[in-house]
């Protein structure tokens, strides 16, 4: 999967204009930046696809802060990270959520390189 985000702002533009009477320039402008970087229309339902929502991305936050207060509740309010450990079976356990093959294969690395 062709790595989209040096474009998604330019991509967030179109996709608000196909909403509009400005559709076809959208697509054409869709087109244009996503042979900017090599992808296809493909790679483009793929990356929202395996995109974590706003949500989701909340939650995870809300849990690493929830996990923080339980562990550290007497911290001066900075975020600890997990254990690399930890944090490479939470990875491992979501291959299919990360951005690209870059991000998977340090994943697997780090699940092999801390202990498993």
């Amino acid at each position: 999967m062709a790595d989209l985000a040096p474009i998604k702002e330019r991509l967030a533009k179109c996709i608000r204009l196909f909403g509009s009477a400005e559709r076809a320039n959208a697509r054409i402008m869709t087109e244009r930046a996503l042979g900017s970087v090599g992808a296809s229309w493909t790679d483009l339902g793929d990356w929202i696809e395996h995109s974590y929502s706003e949500d989701e991305m909340l939650e995870m936050v809300a849990a690493v802060r929830k996990e923080e207060r339980a562990r550290a509740p007497h911290s001066n309010g900075h975020i600890m990270l997990p254990e690399p450990l930890q944090m490479a079976e939470y990875c491992q356990q979501r291959l299919n959520r990360l951005k690209d093959d870059k991000q998977r294969e340090l994943a697997t690395c780090m699940r092999s390189c801390c202990g498993e």
